[in-house]
């Protein structure tokens, strides 16, 4: 994966996922409270042990794209 952040992925792997979280310097728990979910459910994302429903990560997406560095 590039180091440049893209809202373009089509699949989100854990390392995608944590990479975007470590991107934005954000804690599993921070990254959890501001896309309306739980720490735990970030955890498993990034862990593999479950995957993000599409819908999810686009509203996460939605929700923190204007945050990204330019």
């Amino acid at each position: 994966m590039s180091t440049e952040m893209s809202t373009e992925l089509t699949e989100w792997t854990p390392q995608a996922i944590k990479a975007l979280r470590l991107a934005m310097r954000l804690s599993q728990d921070e990254l959890a409270r501001k896309i309306g979910t739980t720490q735990e459910t970030v955890c498993r994302w990034e862990s593999g042990a479950s995957r993000p429903k599409y819908y999810r990560m686009k509203r996460a997406l939605d929700r923190l794209a204007s945050r990204l560095p330019q």
